[in-house]
């Protein structure tokens, strides 16, 4: 949420924009059956200064990402207006955000 709707985001997505100031990006599925998240470049390259980020991703990936949890745990969990969090995703560190093509595999 914006700052000005009580929120923690000083840079909001705007309505304007239509989120094109965010990190763009879309999925694609190897061979190996992982997916893997690549650099739109449609849009302008990410500065990793951007306070969002949009992916484009099959409609398969989408809705099917947390099937396996149930029907009650999206409802249930949810983020919602004014929920604090922090993503930290084991495995990403050692992206390097500075090269003209950022290649980040997840590991374990």
């Amino acid at each position: 949420m914006p700052t000005s709707e009580g929120g923690l985001n000083p840079k909001p997505v705007s309505d304007a924009l239509q989120g094109r100031e965010c990190v763009q990006t879309y999925e694609k599925q190897l061979t190996d059956g992982t997916y893997r998240l690549y650099d739109d470049e449609r849009y302008a390259a990410p500065t990793w200064d951007e306070t969002c980020g949009r992916s484009s991703m099959s409609v398969n990936v989408n809705s099917q990402s947390m099937a396996r949890f149930g029907s009650s745990f999206a409802p249930t969990f949810r983020m919602l207006d004014k929920d604090t969090y922090w993503v930290d995703i084991d495995g990403f560190q050692d992206c390097d955000s500075t090269a003209d093509v950022i290649t980040c595999a997840q590991r374990p």
